[in-house]
């Protein structure tokens, strides 16, 4: 599991404290955009289980982002799968580069990842 830097938690619970529109279905913290989707470490998720799936700290990809919105100093991705994650960190090496590289893709537009069928 992922142990936060003191940056990233003050980041986290000034995230936490921030209202925003619309249900948050978590924060993610370390955060750099990977293939269309955030890679980071996630905190307060609302699926959250006891065996620890979605537990704090663990290591997160979403689905594909199709929508992305800076509000109130926090970046609020919008994935294909319905969620909302404020993003309250980003990694050091990168995660900001990432954010940029991104929002350019999705100006142009691109082919989210097809769908799989188990």
């Amino acid at each position: 599991m992922f142990t936060a830097s003191r940056y990233a938690l003050r980041q986290l619970a000034r995230a936490t404290r921030t209202e925003f529109e619309g249900p948050v279905t978590g924060y993610i913290v370390n955060a750099r955009i990977v293939a269309c989707c955030c890679v980071g470490q996630v905190y307060g998720h609302v699926r959250a289980r006891a065996d620890g799936w979605f537990q704090d700290g663990h290591t997160i990809r979403t689905s594909d982002i199709f929508r992305l919105e800076e509000c109130r100093r926090h970046w609020i991705c919008e994935t294909e799968s319905g969620s909302r994650y404020v993003i309250a960190s980003f990694a050091a090496a990168g995660g900001r580069r990432s954010l940029g590289v991104f929002i350019e893709i999705l100006q142009r537009g691109f082919h989210p990842t097809a769908r799989h069928r188990h």
